[in-house]
């Protein structure tokens, strides 16, 4: 059972569910912490693949009507929404949290 408030588990439900459907290997890391970056690079050793970095960015992803952030660090958050350039389907705006 999660500990995460109802909005925030819908929220990541819906996060890994867009990104995992971009099949790239920059994906997002479900279960991170709050407040650290949600990237996962699957390219790097298992070890490795977690971002240890601070939440600094956000990546919004818009899928027919669905629209949902990404958490990431400032390393992340460009090769983050690259992933949907690809996809005629999904579209992802990058943008800085005040």
């Amino acid at each position: 059972m999660s500990t995460l408030p109802l909005p925030e588990q819908v929220r990541r439900d819906r996060m890994s569910q867009v990104v995992r459907c971009l099949s790239a290997p920059l994906m997002v890391w479900y279960d991170t912490p709050a407040g650290l970056c949600e990237a996962l690079d699957r390219t790097l050793p298992r070890d490795q693949q977690r971002c240890p970095g601070t939440v600094s960015h956000g990546v919004r992803f818009f899928q027919d009507s669905t629209e949902v952030d990404a958490f990431t660090c400032a390393a992340h958050v460009g090769p983050l929404a690259a992933t949907a350039a690809r996809s005629p389907y999904i579209q992802a705006v990058p943008y800085r949290i005040r």
